[in-house]
């Protein structure tokens, strides 16, 4: 049974001198004291990002280009709070083979390690654990937590990832109804039939295919095992996203 709940700890909480600012906790700076987030700082990851905005910049959907380029956004407008969430109960029965999972994934340089809270505020995401046919654990993560009634003083309700991301997408969706200018970019998915994408989305896959055969590439596709495909989405690093 689970008895730990979700914790909320607000700016109200905060020395007065600390507040209305997201705090980088993972290195101090020259005067021995930590600093502000910064925001503008590129992401860091593997992929050249350059080449990819050359070789992309044809591509209808700008927006998951943006992704690739500059991070993934969640899109999520809420209150600049610490939302703690407890693991969900399936991480117990593989907590050994979740941790040597997260070091597995750190170690290729897609998971950052911090001996203490990167971040704060941050929004803590609940770790699970799906058993993998190779005896490997799968971590998983609930976005759609804290699931029981919480409010924030203000009697704001405390609503998880998923639902203020959504939010968001409604919310633009709505705007482009009515004919107004969204704060979030329209999504434009191309087709096989866009002339400004190959004729076939099979050839599309099989070029980059044997794209891929040049050294230290690799290609992910919806026929490949999707292993490394969530992590190699670096997540932006935007005021809107309080995730570790």
């Amino acid at each position: 049974m689970r008895t730990c709940k979700t914790a909320v700890v607000e700016q109200q909480h905060v020395f007065p001198a600390r507040r209305g600012v997201v705090w980088d906790l993972r290195t101090k700076g020259d005067d021995g004291l930590y600093g502000p987030a910064d925001f503008q700082a590129p992401i860091t990851t593997h992929l050249d990002t350059a080449w990819w905005a050359q070789m992309l910049a044809f591509y209808p959907d700008q927006e998951i280009v943006g992704t690739v380029i500059d991070g993934a956004q969640f899109r999520a407008e809420v209150p600049l709070a610490a939302v703690l969430n407890p693991h969900l109960l399936s991480v117990a029965a593989a907590a050994d083979k979740i941790d040597n999972e997260h070091t597995r994934l750190a170690d290729c340089g897609y998971y950052g390690v911090s001996p203490n809270l990167p971040f704060f505020p941050l929004w803590l995401t609940a770790q699970g654990s799906v058993p993998k046919s190779d005896g490997r654990a799968r971590p998983v993560q609930d976005a759609s937590m804290p699931r029981e009634d919480l409010f924030y003083v203000n009697g704001e309700p405390v609503v998880s990832i998923n639902v203020a991301s959504g939010a968001g997408r409604r919310e633009r969706d709505a705007a482009i109804a009515a004919g107004a200018e969204p704060k979030w970019p329209h999504e434009v998915k191309p087709t096989t039939a866009d002339s400004n994408v190959a004729p076939s989305q099979e050839v599309d896959a099989l070029v980059i295919k044997r794209h891929h055969r040049r050294p230290r590439l690799t290609t992910l596709d919806h026929a490949d095992h999707a292993d490394h495909a969530r992590p190699r989405l670096i997540k932006s690093p935007t005021p809107l996203l309080y995730k570790t």
